[in-house]
């Protein structure tokens, strides 16, 4: 599974969340339901973060002067 990928992610939650309807026992229901949540709020961590790191300007190297040098 690629974790990094947030539409997959997403279409992996959506899995889980069918399957969860499909659940027999409510302890497998509330399980599948759980993942899918983790796996969007994952999807929207990895999105928030791809924004956050294009918005930002490059690091900056300065450079060291030594004395007398300006």
């Amino acid at each position: 599974m690629d974790d990094t990928n947030p539409a997959k992610l997403r279409e992996l939650g959506s899995w889980y969340r069918e399957f969860a309807e499909r659940a027999g026992n409510a302890a497998v229901w509330d399980g599948r339901l759980r993942t899918a949540e983790y796996l969007d709020a994952e999807a929207e961590r990895i999105e928030h973060s791809l924004q956050t790191s294009a918005t930002e300007p490059p690091f900056r190297v300065s450079t060291l002067r030594t004395d007398g040098e300006r």
